[in-house]
């Protein structure tokens, strides 16, 4: 055994290496990271502020030039009342999911609908009806 060399190759470059690999994917999640978090505070900031939700379908209905100036008060109210956090919410994914032609679309069919429910008087038919179901009566 006296005459058997060994030889070992230096794997501190390989180290070096996958270490700067490491450092580079941490930074990367952190920042993915952070980001995420923004991004789920920005979508809850929209779904629970109201102002923000009013704005939101205002851009809409302005953008299909359906609301004038003197119907922005009935714009909160329709948002507020009838669709409420949940409608503008799905009407955000659908907006992100499908594209914004599909939302405005879907926006107008709901503010016509609100504004046909207005002029014939069926609103208040139409908020009676929903309060009852949120309360957990049944109707009869």
């Amino acid at each position: 055994m006296d005459g058997v060399c060994y030889t070992l190759q230096c794997v501190l470059p390989i180290n070096n290496f996958t270490e700067k690999i490491y450092v580079f994917l941490w930074f990367w999640f952190a920042i993915l990271g952070l980001l995420t978090t923004l991004n789920t505070l920005q979508w809850a900031l929209n779904t629970i502020l109201p102002s923000r939700r009013v704005r939101y379908i205002k851009q809409y209905l302005k953008a299909l030039r359906l609301i004038s100036s003197t119907e922005e008060r009935d714009c909160a109210r329709f948002v507020n009342n009838n669709l409420g956090a949940d409608g503008v919410f799905i009407l955000h994914v659908v907006s992100k999911i499908a594209s914004d032609l599909i939302a405005l679309d879907v926006t107008a069919t709901l503010w016509k609908n609100y504004r046909q429910a207005k002029i014939t008087g069926t609103e208040e038919d139409v908020n009676r009806l929903l309060e009852t179901v949120n309360r957990g009566s049944s109707v009869v």
